[in-house]
């Protein structure tokens, strides 16, 4: 009943209400929220994740967000002592970060530790391994049209998983954390697959119903 709701109401309602710049609230942070970019107030999956980070022990850590939207998981880590990388792919979410950033911290965007780039998954990303990645995927398995649907779809046939995990191999060591969020309305079993294919598992560490979906937070670990 609530995911017809929800396809009903709530997505005409969203579609309209975030046409325009919007202002939300987090912990301490206050982030504005762009046209076109995933906003972490209105889908569960970045706030739960967000929420997990802010429970790490992150201080002096290396952090990295893919597709870090509008930066919400990245100041969170910032917040908690990291040094962070965030990137996205989308050149509005990439000014988004910066705007962001620049309304909750006194620093220089461009000074250390907190770096943001323009990518398409890790192209464009310095060579480096990082202790802790978060990343709140396009899970979709539809092709993509343009930078804004790459929010929403990972390809037909998952191309921006089998691009990540082969990637997260130059980008981590043995003790590396890796967490991905995913939600039951994907193809988690695809997605396992892929992951497999690529020298990867996914452990399920977190699980939480939030109205009609239930989210879960997975460990990418290496197959030994």
């Amino acid at each position: 009943m609530f995911k017809a709701l929800a396809d009903y109401i709530v997505q005409p309602f969203l579609k309209h209400y975030l046409k325009k710049k919007r202002s939300w609230h987090y912990k301490g942070l206050k982030l504005v929220v762009s046209p076109g970019v995933f906003h972490p107030g209105f889908f569960f999956s970045s706030q739960f994740l967000a929420d997990f980070i802010s429970t790490q022990q992150l201080l002096g850590k290396t952090f990295c967000e893919p597709g870090a939207g509008s930066g919400l998981i990245s100041l969170t880590a910032y917040q908690k002592g990291a040094s962070v990388v965030a990137y996205d792919v989308h050149r509005i979410a990439v000014e988004n970060i910066r705007e962001n950033f620049a309304l909750n911290f006194s620093i220089p965007v461009t000074s250390q530790p907190f770096q943001i780039y323009t990518s398409d998954l890790f192209d464009d990303i310095p060579p480096q391994t990082f202790d802790y990645i978060a990343v709140n995927p396009p899970y979709f398995f539809k092709a993509t049209t343009d930078d804004a649907s790459k929010a929403w779809y990972c390809g037909k046939e998952g191309e921006y998983f089998k691009k990540i995990f082969t990637q997260l191999h130059a980008y981590t060591k043995e003790q590396s954390h890796v967490y991905m969020v995913l939600a039951d309305n994907c193809d988690l079993d695809r997605i396992q697959a892929i992951a497999q294919q690529n020298g990867f598992q996914l452990q399920q560490i977190a699980r939480k119903k939030i109205w009609w979906e239930v989210n879960f937070i997975f460990e990418v670990v290496r197959v030994v």
